[in-house]
């Protein structure tokens, strides 16, 4: 399976999340950038991607200079051994903060004005 970085994930949902909640003070345009960053979010789990931290270690006695391992350390798995799919629930959760999102950037331009 795809692996997207776990640092990239966190900066994408935390940044709409952020985006979200200053956009109360600042204006409706940070709602706009606030659903961006949840839908793709939601549209990079849709497609199947699993989020990890990737670990590379190098000159250990099972992992030779010339050949380095990876280890993954993952937050959102598809289809692990269990059965598990967490990646789809979570991507339907960005999907609804981005409508959210959306709506709140509509009613603040178009009905209180």
């Amino acid at each position: 399976m795809p692996i997207m970085e776990a640092g990239l994930f966190g900066m994408l949902a935390g940044g709409g999340f952020i985006l979200l909640i200053v956009s109360f003070k600042f204006g409706a345009l940070l709602k706009i950038l606030s659903g961006v960053m949840f839908f793709s979010v939601a549209a990079v789990l849709m497609a199947g991607y699993e989020v990890a931290y990737t670990t590379e270690t190098v000159g250990t006695p099972s992992c030779p200079a010339n050949d380095p391992c990876l280890t993954h350390h993952y937050l959102v798995r598809e289809d692990d051994t269990t059965g598990s799919t967490s990646g789809t629930w979570m991507a339907w959760v960005f999907v609804a903060l981005g409508i959210l999102a959306s709506m709140l950037f509509i009613v603040e331009m178009f009905v209180f004005n």
